[in-house]
């Protein structure tokens, strides 16, 4: 009882921190962006606000359809207020993101609305220091409102971890033409966390070249560049995580104990309003020898699961992405299709060879259209996007499920991107 009313408590501080802040932030003119300035420091203030519908169905099964009435839905998906700054003549950069939306949901503990609290050092290798996102992929990379799209792709959204606590490292070279990304993280999943009990560790490598000029993370070619502009990027991520895990932690990459190889590629073109992305992942897993072999099986693991110490000791995790994008400026909107999927949970290798059965995992195959139509420069933007998802593999984690009994989904998001500053 103590704890439920504790955490009503915090519940409602962080409703009031948030509506103080936006009060302040709506006492300004909406259509500027605010910044104070003393000398040779600055701050700025920026946000948005994203409210859409999601709506499913299930076109084969009317009982599933209803089964799943709540999912035909209103949310408010971003509530951000952000503040950027810098110091010492632009020495120094520093952002504090912060997301309020989940903090309306009084059903749930309250979550920390941090995204981002870092910061940065600019000298001949820009050093950041704090919590903010992971150089995994140029999707993953590219900020949200800057894509035609209300929900990112399968394989970014549930196969890896995309923030994380640490120093981040960067470098770019030939007027950053070339880019080069280190970090070094806890690759946990709590930010406030007091200890580490595994002796783990993360790493995250990233180079991405592009010719014949810089390609920013956006996903959207609202220059209309005259030249194609390509980029390729590589990312490579080890983490060696040594404690148990949750299974049903937010993603497959955090709830998985041992060693995590993730590889990703990604390809990209950008030539007069066109926008190309291609993204392929994969993602190999070593269970550590302390959670299988001969000790004993966990009870959640008995009876249900009898392969349970060999199967889980080398499996993997792929996916991959196409999407192509059109800006036409002159009816300010955004035409873009997407296709993606993900075998989420596992590929299975058999014991006595190297080969793996594609058809053991929760396999995804999704195809979608969005539109976009943007009412002014600031990117306040009116987003639409309808998705259809085939489902197909045989899960022996968990539950025993054939998801190729599932019932092709259709998906509906329909929302308003308001951006402040």
């Amino acid at each position: 009882m103590k704890k439920y009313i504790i955490m009503r408590f915090l519940n409602n501080c962080y409703s009031y921190l948030f509506i103080f802040l936006f009060l302040i932030l709506f006492s300004f003119d909406s259509v500027a962006q605010y910044s104070l300035n003393k000398s040779y420091d600055n701050i700025e203030i920026r946000g948005n606000i994203t409210s859409i519908y999601k709506g499913r169905w299930y076109p084969d099964s009317a009982n599933y359809t209803l089964s799943k009435q709540h999912k035909n839905l209103m949310r408010l998906k971003d509530a951000r207020v952000r503040l950027k700054g810098s110091s010492m003549k632009k020495k120094f950069n520093y952002e504090l993101h912060l997301d309020f939306a989940n903090l309306a949901d009084q059903n749930n503990s309250p979550e920390l609305p941090i995204l981002d609290g870092y910061v940065t050092y600019n000298g001949p290798l820009d050093i950041t220091v704090g919590y903010t996102k992971l150089p995994i992929s140029r999707e993953s990379m590219t900020p949200i409102i800057y894509s035609p799209w209300l929900k990112r792709s399968m394989i970014i959204d549930e196969g890896q971890s995309r923030r994380d606590l640490g120093v981040h490292l960067e470098k770019g070279i030939f007027s950053d033409k070339i880019n080069f990304y280190t970090s070094f993280v806890n690759g946990l999943t709590e930010i406030s966390k007091q200890q580490d009990d595994s002796l783990g560790y993360e790493l995250i490598s990233r180079i991405d070249f592009a010719y014949p000029s810089k390609m920013k993370y956006r996903a959207i070619n609202i220059s209309k560049s005259a030249l194609p502009i390509l980029a390729l990027g590589v990312s490579y991520r080890q983490s060696h995580k040594g404690e148990f895990h949750d299974a049903d932690d937010e993603t497959i990459w955090t709830g998985i104990d041992g060693l995590k190889q993730s590889l990703s590629y990604d390809f990209a073109v950008k030539f007069k309003g066109i926008s190309l992305l291609i993204e392929r992942h994969q993602i190999n897993y070593e269970m550590d020898p302390i959670f299988i072999g001969n000790l004993s099986i966990p009870p959640q693991a008995q009876g249900n699961y009898p392969n349970y110490p060999y199967v889980l000791d080398d499996f993997k995790t792929k996916g991959k992405i196409v999407q192509l994008s059109y800006y036409h400026k002159k009816w300010r909107s955004v035409y873009s299709i997407r296709y993606d999927d993900a075998n989420i949970n596992y590929l299975e290798k058999d014991n006595e060879s190297t080969s793996y059965d594609e058809s053991i995992g929760k396999n995804e195959k999704t195809i979608g259209f969005a539109y976009n139509y943007r009412f002014n420069s600031h990117l306040s933007v009116f987003k639409l996007q309808l998705t259809r998802t085939v489902f197909a593999g045989f899960d022996k984690y968990g539950a025993t499920l054939d998801y190729s009994l599932r019932p092709k989904m259709y998906e509906l998001r329909v929302g308003f991107q308001y951006i402040i500053g």
